[in-house]
This record gives structure tokens, sequence and C-alpha cells, in this order.
């Protein structure tokens, strides 16, 4: 017997995408948003969600290839655990809850993927959430270290 998972499927401007369900806490609209300076694009800012102060991830912002699809306003965001962490995902449009096989997987390569989701319409990028983990650390550590700020690298001991 195949191996089946449950997708999340949204949609932002630069594509659709599908998130593990088992990732997804909730679905919270996207009210209010502080942005940060000095971050970089994908770090869309902080919102709070119910006296949380989350991070607000925009996808689009990575750059990836046009895929066609129209601009939305974000609206929604998707709240996410995982590795040990609290985030959400900016979101325009959040479609449904899919069950795929192994074999609906298709291999991909792109900095935060490295599956497609076999699916009817437009491409559905699987978001690989370690993946997008470690790009955003990366470019906020880029971003900071061009503002001149000093940044130790991971696993190095904080110093004083």
């Amino acid at each position: 017997m195949l191996a089946k998972s449950e997708f999340l499927l949204f949609q932002d401007a630069a594509g659709r995408w599908a998130l593990p369900t088992k990732l997804v806490e909730r679905v919270f609209d996207l009210d209010n948003l502080t942005t940060l300076p000095l971050t970089p694009s994908i770090l869309m800012g902080l919102t709070n969600y119910h006296g949380e102060a989350l991070v607000v991830l925009d996808l689009a912002a990575l750059n990836l290839p046009d895929t066609g699809m129209p601009y939305f306003r974000h609206l929604q965001a998707i709240l996410v655990e995982a590795a040990g962490q609290r985030f959400s995902i900016a979101a325009s449009e959040i479609h449904k809850i899919v069950t795929a096989d192994v074999d609906d997987l298709q291999p991909c390569v792109t900095p935060i993927s490295r599956f497609t989701l076999s699916q009817p319409g437009p491409t559905v990028t699987v978001v690989d959430v370690d993946q997008l983990l470690r790009l955003t650390e990366g470019q906020i550590r880029r971003e900071m270290r061009h503002a001149g700020v000093r940044v130790d690298e991971p696993g190095e001991p904080d110093r004083i």
C-alpha cells in the first residue's frame, strides 16, 4: 500500500502551493501587519495573532520563475508549526485540502521545494518548510551583514 499524505492547497502572486496539513495549525485573516526595516522581502512583517507576534513570510518574494498567476493582495495567513518554530505564510486564496499518493509527487528543484503535486490545472509546488526556514534565515543574515550588523554564524557561541 502506498503512503498517502494530506496537503493544504493555497495561492499567492507567485503561484499555487501545497503545505503538509500535519504542519498547519490554522488559517486566519491577515488583518494587521507591521513591516520591519532592513529585512529581506520574504519577511513580509509581523502580525499579532491572539497576543503572539508571528513572522509572516511572503513566498512571492522569492523571485521564482513567473507562473503567470494573477496578483492577489494577501488576505489570509497560514499558521505553521515546524522545527520547533511557529510562523505564518501569507496567502491570497486558500483552495482546499487534498490527499495525495507518493506517485502524485513529481521531483522539482526550487529554493524551497523538492516536489510538485500532480493536479489538474496550474502547477502546485509542495513547500519544504525546512528549506524555507533555512533560506529565510540566510537572507536575513545577508541583509543584516549588508546593513553593517555583526552576525554570528549558526553554531557559533554567542559573543558578548
